[in-house]
């Protein structure tokens, strides 16, 4: 049987399984840009991490608020 799809908590897109939503892209882009880095590093990537902005079922709506989140000058 077919996994169902989801949905995305923000646009209301229908996603297949594994699927990311790219309606908040340039907003991610932004935020991503500005006083913060992402400390996510590749091999967090091939643990199974993600960035839970680029994650639609995750509840963090700004970089400063990810526990990947490192400040810049």
């Amino acid at each position: 049987m077919a996994t169902p799809y989801k949905e995305c908590p923000h646009c209301g897109a229908h996603l297949d399984s594994g699927e990311k939503c790219e309606c908040r892209a340039e907003e991610i882009e932004t935020v991503h840009s500005q006083k913060c880095t992402c400390g996510l590093t590749e091999q967090d990537v091939e643990s199974g991490w993600e960035c839970p902005l680029d994650n639609p079922n995750e509840t963090v709506e700004h970089c400063e608020d990810c526990a990947f989140a490192k400040e810049t000058d």
